[in-house]
């Protein structure tokens, strides 16, 4: 019975032309049962491989009476909504239990999902119906994690490169800001050494010829040093605090844009029978929710609801 239905699904077309799986999966749904191990095992190789990718939950039966049809509806709800990626995850079990996989309903079911399908049901031994007709067959659900991991590597590697540029960037900038500094330093010193020099040899000149009047021209000498000094020190000073400004503003321009400043953000998904809420205008007293963090998921019954305003 199961290679006639094979066969017939087969020639149907139901086993080919799949929607290949995009470079980048961001946002994955998983079709599974919220008792097992497949959910804690799915999320933490996720999180320890540190995945850019938002999940979404749609508990199902995976043996039993309508398991099958609840399997089919939950594939069906996930082309309804912008996901890149479909995981279907049971974990290993006696041929019996893998029944509800070997149906014509979720063959055709994943067979016409217009999202790709990763299908993970099973041992690695195990063959399914819903293996044939998904776009990727993967040995367990960890391995499925890992493959949405993967796609992510690249995504991983530009986040790597974009804060080894601002790296470089700032230490050019503090480079540069520090060399113009040190410059004008050298140029003030070197202007300042040239008046010393000027006027030593125009005091020289000056008591040479007018001995009676040495002291006098000296004393306006001196006053003219002084005020050469204070006005070098000033525009020293006035090229320290402008570059120092520079430096400032450059390391605040390119903290805005550090990808790692909002990449360190938590962030928390509510979901209600594999609805992700907007929301807590979707949300009544009683409501039984599941919540979705970075490092795993908890359900939660919902005691009180406030609303902004009230």
């Amino acid at each position: 019975q199961f290679l006639k239905l094979k066969q017939k699904l087969a020639d149907e077309g139901v086993f080919s032309g799949q929607p290949p799986l995009p470079a980048v999966i961001r946002k994955v749904a998983i079709v599974t049962s919220i008792t097992g191990a497949v959910i804690h095992d799915f999320v933490t190789v996720l999180a320890d491989r540190k995945a850019f990718a938002g999940v979404t939950v749609f508990p199902v039966k995976v043996q039993g009476d309508g398991a099958a049809e609840e399997i089919a509806a939950a594939v069906a709800a996930c082309n309804e909504r912008a996901f890149d990626a479909v995981v279907i995850a049971r974990g290993g079990g006696a041929n019996t239990d893998l029944a509800a996989f070997n149906t014509e309903t979720v063959a055709r079911a994943v067979g016409n999902s217009r999202i790709p399908v990763i299908s993970a049901v099973g041992h690695e031994t195990d063959v399914t119906l819903c293996d044939f007709a998904a776009t990727l067959r993967v040995a367990t659900p960890s391995v499925a994690a890992a493959t949405v991991a993967e796609s992510n590597a690249a995504t991983r590697a530009r986040v790597d490169e974009a804060v080894a540029r601002i790296h470089r960037s700032i230490q050019r900038t503090v480079v540069r800001a520090t060399g113009r500094t040190s410059g004008a330093a050298r140029r003030i010193e070197t202007a300042a050494d040239r008046k010393i020099v000027a006027f030593g040899g125009r005091v020289r000149l000056a008591v040479n010829r007018m001995a009676y009047g040495a002291k006098r021209l000296l004393a306006d000498r001196a006053r003219a040093v002084t005020s050469a000094a204070a006005r070098a020190d000033a525009a020293a000073a006035m090229k320290t605090v402008a570059a120092e400004q520079s430096l400032k503003l450059t390391a605040t321009r390119l903290e805005s844009v550090n990808p790692l400043k909002v990449l360190s953000v938590g962030y928390a998904k509510v979901c209600r029978g594999g609805t992700e809420l907007a929301g807590v205008s979707d949300l009544r007293q009683g409501d039984k929710v599941k919540v979705v963090m970075r490092d795993g998921a908890f359900a939660a019954d919902v005691t009180d609801v406030t609303r902004k305003g009230r």
